[in-house]
């Protein structure tokens, strides 16, 4: 039979990438597009860590949590989220955090 499940969509915007400079950056800077935010988080890659690495380049990486300090970068990620006054609609915009949260606390799990 079909049951009833609620779904959550996570959206990051304008790109997956803008989540991701959370958790080294924080900022509500907005982006003219995607290829801007994500540029910028290698820009920032590189100052903070000297870790130069094209969009491209980044995109293939499998350790990417790695990359932005992992735990420790999600702990920032969710802060920093959390900090702004996020309205879907806006740019940028992102409820990662709230996602995120919901699954530690449904799984009795914590950071």
């Amino acid at each position: 039979g079909i049951t009833n499940k609620n779904y959550k969509a996570a959206v990051s915007a304008p790109c997956y990438e803008y989540w991701l400079l959370l958790h080294i950056y924080k900022t509500d800077k907005g982006f003219t597009n995607s290829k801007e935010c994500g540029n910028f988080l290698c820009d920032q890659l590189s100052s903070l860590f000297g870790i130069t690495l094209s969009l491209d380049e980044l995109k293939q990486r499998t350790d990417v949590f790695k990359i932005v300090e992992g735990r420790e970068g999600l702990k920032r990620a969710i802060k920093n989220a959390k900090s702004y006054s996020f309205v879907l609609g806006d740019e940028p915009y992102t409820n990662m955090h709230e996602i995120i949260e919901e699954i530690l606390e449904q799984n009795n799990l914590s950071l």
